[in-house]
């Protein structure tokens, strides 16, 4: 499983299966908050687990900000991308 811990300063991804843990480069930071926008609020320590995902799955993964409200738990609402 993986951890994404953010700090003061940085972002990280930690490994838990190996016990290593390696920066998040600035792209990744920025799909980070278009996935995640609640993360983006300092005033609570969040971890966010991570599984793998297989590549075919990543085409369809939303990049629009997220409307849910996380407050209230309720799951954002997504559609299919365009078909062309």
């Amino acid at each position: 499983m993986y951890y994404i811990c953010k700090f003061s300063e940085s972002w990280s991804l930690y490994d838990s299966s190996k016990s290593s843990s390696r920066p998040l480069e600035k792209e990744e930071i920025t799909i980070l908050k278009k996935l995640f926008p609640a993360v983006l609020s300092n005033n609570v320590l969040q971890a966010v687990a991570i599984s793998s995902i297989q590549p075919n799955k990543l085409m369809n993964l939303p990049m629009k900000p997220n409307t849910s409200n996380t407050a209230t738990g309720e799951p954002a609402k997504t559609s299919p991308p365009p078909t062309q």
